[in-house]
């Protein structure tokens, strides 16, 4: 099956060439066809320039523009719905050393996989430069929600994550920010969806982290996790299936 890479791109202008040049090895000794949907998320640097120039010496590079900056989870939304491979993946603009992961992503996917996510807490895996606070925040919540919702993955704040087309467009999912990542297995998981993981060494974002946001995203994180444990007790007394 083929693979649609969905990458949003706020102000990436820095990493954007390196991460193109990586993308031409990949997609060259890829066993499938590939393409790579490039969200401009109402980027003020010189991203949209880059993207426009590149976009016409590689035939497999499709670009959106967003008309201001509606957030990374509106990116990944809008650049997965205008996929047109059977199976997504999402990568950051800054983490071109990742997409040899995606092989074994691709691989779990055609043995059955719904959902497969990069797990940094997994056998293998690790935070990279995503040390200290941020690190242990990420992985103790993590492992909050696997046990609060019975969830089969260690990681489940990583955006880093290839999925079925079809199993996206079931959930509806809402979020406009980094949070649609765990909105996204929260939802998966009471579709029944089979989920896996994969190791993976990934870092945290070089821009836009403060110590308000991490936070903030906490909150939203245990905000979701929470409504998707009530949700899920409910239909179990309830008898009721599928939901959010």
């Amino acid at each position: 099956m083929n693979l649609s890479i969905v990458m949003p791109a706020y102000n990436e202008a820095e990493n954007l060439p390196g991460m193109l040049a990586a993308l031409d090895d990949f997609i060259a000794s890829a066993d499938c066809e590939v393409e790579v949907i490039v969200v401009d998320d109402g980027s003020v640097d010189n991203s949209g320039r880059i993207l426009s120039v590149e976009a016409q010496r590689r035939p497999w590079l499709k670009t959106i523009t967003m008309p201001r900056n509606m957030g990374m989870g509106a990116a990944l939304r809008r650049g997965t719905a205008s996929a047109t491979q059977p199976l997504v993946a999402w990568v950051m603009a800054d983490r071109s050393d990742r997409l040899d992961d995606l092989c074994e992503m691709r691989r779990r996917l055609l043995a059955g996989a719904d959902l497969v996510v990069g797990s940094r807490a997994a056998p293998g895996g690790g935070y990279g430069d995503f040390v200290g606070a941020k690190a242990w925040g990420s992985w103790l919540f993590s492992q909050f929600a696997r046990r609060l919702l019975g969830l089969p993955i260690s990681d489940s704040t990583n955006a880093f994550r290839a999925f079925r087309r079809e199993v996206f467009a079931e959930l509806h999912l809402l979020r406009d920010d980094f949070a649609i990542s765990i909105e996204m297995v929260a939802q998966a998981a009471a579709h029944g969806r089979r989920i896996e993981q994969t190791p993976t060494i990934y870092a945290a974002r070089r821009q836009g982290v403060t110590h308000f946001r991490i936070v903030r995203m906490g909150a939203i994180y245990l905000f979701l996790t929470l409504r998707a444990w009530i949700s899920r007790l409910y239909r179990r007394d309830h008898g009721a299936t599928g939901g959010p």
